[in-house]
């Protein structure tokens, strides 16, 4: 066994480094010590990859069936829950560049974006923050004479709100654009 450097306290603590740090003497480097999460999630599909392959494992009982059972629709459910995010991310981004204009997408309202409430979508297109998100679903509840909030999601809108807010954001669309073009003028 090496000989630890430092006080007392410090080698009685040395066998809890992953959840304390402990001061070194002498070059040793004096950081503590930083478990990243991400490799913790790494190594945990990983054992989940290599569980599923080697199937020569000692079975006991039914027990070890359904850990593992569990642990593969945990897996299925974690890549479903980033392929959804990868898609509204990609959403997101093709909404503030432009390229997909938010009538076609109300229109044809995307199955990852359906549970997204509609102000956090007002808030990915370019020039329209929460305030003014919060304006234009005002006077959207002031035309159609009906309650839509913040919070409802977007596959709950109804066909007016969609026409007005799609008219909305066209006109804050062009005016921001003018806005672009005077100042590079």
């Amino acid at each position: 066994m090496p000989e630890q450097k430092g006080s007392p306290a410090a080698q009685k603590l040395a066998g809890k480094r992953a959840t304390r740090p402990v001061m070194r003497t002498g070059s040793e480097d004096i950081s503590p010590r930083v478990v990243d999460n991400n490799d913790i999630r790494r190594e945990k599909l990983s054992a989940v990859d290599a569980c599923s392959r080697d199937r020569s494992l000692p079975q006991m009982g039914d027990a070890p069936d359904r850990a593992l059972r569990g642990l593969e629709q945990r897996r299925e459910a974690l890549l479903l829950a980033n392929g959804v995010r990868f898609a509204r991310a990609d959403i997101r981004r093709q909404l503030g560049r432009g390229e997909l204009h938010f009538d076609v997408f109300m229109d044809e309202l995307p199955s990852c974006c359906a549970e997204v409430p509609l102000i956090k979508v007002l808030c990915w297109l370019p020039n329209i923050g929460r305030p003014k998100a919060k304006r234009m679903l005002a006077a959207v509840n002031r035309e159609v004479g009906s309650w839509i909030s913040g919070d409802t999601r977007m596959e709950e809108v109804p066909t007016r709100a969609k026409y007005l807010l799609s008219e909305m954001v066209q006109r804050e669309t062009d005016a921001y654009e003018r806005r672009c073009a005077r100042r590079a003028a």
